[in-house]
């Protein structure tokens, strides 16, 4: 099908749309008919418009900062005088000052592309774009469409239709010689039942122990928060008051709160216990910029993720998607958030925030940070004018050791440029019909960090659809319309903005010289063929073998995207393409698979095989993302593989009770062939989560080796029978400890250490136990709460401490202190287990043979008792000596919490013979 249009917008980001509307609206103006133009959404056409300020849930807008003086003298707003176009964005979103509600801003840019006869299309996937000479003649598109138009406007964050039409991109910041340097990432997410002056009470808590030095709560948090770096515990001091010394509080507005203070960032680095370092940690919870809300909703612009410039490229290609280890890291934000904060509600965006990600080159006329200093274009052609300040949240990586090289001492930029807007930097002088209207418009050097802002994107944008409307009326190309045809037509509409740029020759000159120190002489091309996004992944080797055999191809401009999901049609275009069995069966009709599906022949093709089969309602739903479990039932269903696997094989996973019924054999099926990789976590099979792209590049290439079609490769993450009879730690050979360790192991209940290390005759803390307890037990209140006065709300295991202190487990260590970093003692174990259980007592005397029987003391005698009655007691190495008071080991700990839960009847233990546990005498 062949559909023809006058203009195509590609990717629903605000200005994008705002450019279409502009444009449909002055050709209208001009020749009295509305335009046929289309918006072409990555997503469904059914989910919200408008980019990451909808979907991406950036509420908190960034707008226009012009200083006092200078908007007292052009009589102008706090904001300056946005762009017409913009203004009636906020006002149909009803926006007061800052926050922008996405269920509001939704059904406002939907309305306004209604209401200009737009039409939208969904799921566009480009497969070719078309040329006419040097001009884009249309789209074809991987389900078989083509669209054609006469002028097209590209508004993704990552310039992908410019990529595809082949508009050179330079990666992260290329432009500093850095292309995988890269802004970070932002998951907005919002919460419900939090008030701004709760927020403040909880500031208030931390500061207050943050800036007394005195304070051993707030030292250890700093410790926590810092990974012990000094230089880290002095920013992180010094961002918690101003120049006078004075603590640095919040500051909130009829519909926004400035988090000014670091405070709340070191109260969850604390409970994670991870260093403010972006680097370091891979995420920062950085002081937020919160949009209040309606319906007692915060939507918080605050939580940081670390990506390099092929990071940011992919994650933009992908929608947007968080991937699993940022949602992870939102869990605990999550739950932090309920916890400190009393939050009935914390939900993530759909969408990431991605700032930037990489830049165009070859437009008319690039606008650098130099030139946006320098007041940015000449007043007389200006469409309007912004303000914003270098930001580049996060920082540059690399960047300051490239400066310190070419003499320079700093990188910060204190000189803040109020610039006026044109549209020459977004036209694609080698394509003249095309422009790019985003963060990844023609900004070398620093530019972008201001040029990324949608505020003056929307002003860019409204000149461009002015641009296009001109263009498509005359006739002309879109890059041949200048700033001042665009000004003129603005100006006679009645809609031109305040023109008041600002030049600082000085500032501007610095940069220049910085900018173009520090730019490279040629952006080298990287070597062609090669994947660029897997060096390092676990996974790599596999992926390599099967990218190189064409089994398996990349995702465009040599991405893999090793941790994205893939679809039920993906997966079987890949069967397809990896095996050729006789067919075992006519194909099946599904009802949502028509011929001229892109995947119908590999979904036919894999159905006949016995690979893969559709749904009772007679679907095949190709667009659902395929799960571990569904992955493994097809491969050793089509290839008939390990038929005789026992189901105990599951055993050794330690979420097997998730693993449905009916697959449950083919699973065990599937573990015996070797094709199960499990990462990082060789225990943890998350049968029903999706399978990513590399975990399915694994299995295809384990069933391969089974055929005898490949060599092996080695892999830690591979289920092999070696795997399955080795312990579950590289440190408990031969330790007395193993085997109990192993098997609360293989129920989720104990863990080790990133470095695959149990260290079991290490301590354990009072905190850590109290863990185990709640996970063990999970004991019901039985008495109320205690207000232990160093756990603070925050601390990562504060929860769990009140539930075992709730619970009768464990009391405080005198009063309201409960000493969670104090090791445990062996005492301490014994009393918590009988108390907690309520056991009850037992006959002192039996304690008599032990050597050390007096130092426990007389009270606690009876409990200490029971605990040896009911097998609770491990002497090692001297069966003769309790060692009461003895800090006590990981390994010991793991012992008498096995055998507490054997005794309980919980968790399905079975007895361990061992000659350290003691029996009454």
């Amino acid at each position: 099908m062949v559909r023809s249009f006058d203009l195509i917008v590609f990717g629903d980001e605000v200005p994008g749309i705002l450019a279409l509307v502009t444009a449909a609206r002055e050709l209208r103006q001009r020749t009295g008919s509305w335009p046929r133009s289309l918006l072409m959404l990555k997503g469904a056409a059914t989910e919200p418009i408008g980019g990451h300020l909808v979907r991406g849930g950036l509420s908190y807008l960034d707008r226009s900062g012009i200083p006092v003086d200078l908007r007292q003298r052009h009589g102008l707003a706090t904001f300056g005088d946005p762009p017409a176009i913009y203004q009636e964005f906020l006002t149909r979103s009803q926006v007061d000052l800052i926050a922008l509600d996405p269920k509001r801003a939704n059904p406002a840019l939907r309305a306004m592309l209604g209401e200009v006869g737009a039409m939208m299309t969904g799921q566009v996937e480009i497969a070719e774009v078309l040329k006419t000479g040097t001009r884009i003649s249309g789209l074809r598109l991987t389900r078989g469409e083509t669209f054609l138009a006469k002028q097209f406007i590209d508004a993704t964050v990552n310039a992908e239709l410019a990529q595809q039409a082949g508009v050179k991109k330079l990666q992260g910041f290329a432009t500093f010689g850095l292309p995988e340097a890269e802004l970070p990432v932002t998951l907005c997410f919002e919460t419900e039942g939090v008030t701004v002056a709760k927020v403040r009470e909880v500031e208030n808590y931390y500061l207050h122990h943050l800036l007394d030095a005195q304070s051993p709560l707030g030292q250890e948090w700093l410790k926590r928060a810092s990974g012990g770096d000094l230089a880290i515990v002095k920013f992180l001091r010094d961002s918690l008051t101003n120049a006078q010394g004075q603590p640095l509080r919040l500051y909130s507005d009829r519909d926004f709160i400035d988090v000014r203070s670091r405070a709340l960032s070191i109260g969850y680095h604390a409970r994670r216990n991870k260093p403010f370092s972006l680097k370091d940690s891979g995420f920062l919870l950085d002081n937020g910029n919160v949009a209040i809300l309606p319906g007692n909703r915060l939507s918080w612009n605050s939580l940081l993720w670390f990506v390099t410039g092929a990071e940011a490229e992919a994650l933009a290609r992908n929608q947007a998607r968080p991937t699993e280890a940022i949602l992870g890291e939102f869990e605990q934000v999550r739950r932090w958030f309920m916890e400190t904060f009393g939050a009935s509600e914390v939900r993530p965006a759909a969408e990431l925030y991605i700032r930037h990600a990489g830049n165009i080159a070859g437009a008319v006329s690039p606008l650098s940070g130099a030139q946006m200093l320098d007041g940015g274009v000449p007043a007389e052609e200006a469409l309007a004018t912004f303000g914003y300040h270098f930001d580049v949240r996060g920082g540059i990586e690399g960047l300051g050791k490239k400066a310190r090289a070419k003499g320079y001492e700093s990188v910060s930029v204190q000189a803040k440029p109020v610039f006026n807007v044109g549209i020459r930097q977004a036209q694609v002088k080698g394509i003249p019909n095309f422009a790019v209207v985003s963060p990844a418009s023609d900004f070398p050097g620093y530019a972008s960090s201001a040029g990324r802002i949608v505020e003056y994107n929307v002003g860019v944008a409204q000149g461009l659809g002015i641009a296009a409307a001109i263009a498509l009326d005359q006739g002309r190309q879109l890059s041949e319309i200048t700033n001042l045809e665009v000004r003129q037509v603005l100006a006679q509409r009645g809609r031109l903005s305040k023109v008041y740029g600002i030049r600082q020759p000085d500032a501007a000159q610095y940069l220049a010289s910085f900018e173009k120190a520090l730019a490279p002489a040629v952006v080298e091309p990287e070597p062609a063929g090669e994947l660029r996004d897997i060096a390092g992944h676990w996974a790599q080797p596999f992926i390599e073998a099967l990218f190189e055999r064409e089994i398996i191809a990349g995702m465009g401009h040599r991405r893999f995207m090793p941790d994205e999901p893939l679809t039920r049609a993906a997966f079987a275009a890949i069967l397809a393409k990896a095996f050729d069995i006789p067919s075992v069966r006519d194909p099946q009709v599904f009802l949502d698979v028509s011929a001229g599906f892109w995947g119908y022949q590999a979904i036919r093709k894999a159905n006949q095989m016995g690979f893969i089969a559709g749904f009772p309602n007679g679907s095949f739903r190709p667009e659902e993302l395929v799960t571990r479990t569904q992955a493994w039932v097809a491969v050793v269903n089509g290839l008939n593989l390990a038929p005789e696997a026992d189901v105990e094989l599951l055993s050794f996973y330690g979420d097997r009770n998730q693993i449905p019924s009916y697959a449950q054999t083919a699973v065990a099926r599937a573990t015996q062939a070797e094709l199960v990789a499990n990462y990082p976590n060789r225990r943890q099979l998350q049968p029903q989560a999706s399978m990513t792209r590399a975990e399915v590049a694994v299995t295809v290439y384990q069933a391969l080796v089974k055929l005898g079609r490949l060599p092996e490769i080695e892999s830690p993450y591979v289920i092999t029978a070696g795997t399955l009879a080795a312990p579950p730690f590289t440190d408990l050979d031969g330790h007395w400890t193993a085997e109990f360790v192993t098997a609360l192991t293989a129920k989720g209940l104990i863990s080790g250490y990133p470095d695959k290390t149990f260290r079991p005759d290490a301590p354990l803390s009072r905190a850590a136990f109290a863990t185990l307890l709640a996970k063990a037990f999970d004991p019901e209140p039985v008495r109320e709460a205690i207000a232990f006065r160093d756990v603070s709300p925050g601390f990562w295991a504060a929860k769990a401490i009140q539930q075992v202190a709730r619970g009768g487990f464990m009391s405080g260590v005198g009063g309201d202190r409960f000493a969670p970093n104090l090791n445990l003692q062996r005492l301490s174990i014994w009393l918590a287990l009988v108390n907690g259980q309520n056991l009850g007592e037992a006959d002192v005397s039996k304690l008599q043979p032990f050597q050390d029987a007096g130092e426990i003391p007389t009270a606690a005698k009876p409990a200490v008792a029971m605990a040896l009655k009911r097998g609770l007691v491990v002497n090692y190495p001297e069966g003769d000596r309790l060692n009461p008071n003895r800090d006590a080991t990981r390994g010991e700990v793991a012992v008498i919490l096995y055998q507490a839960l054997l005794d309980a009847g919980l968790w399905d233990f079975e007895a361990i013979d061992s000659p350290y546990l003691i029996q009454p005498r």
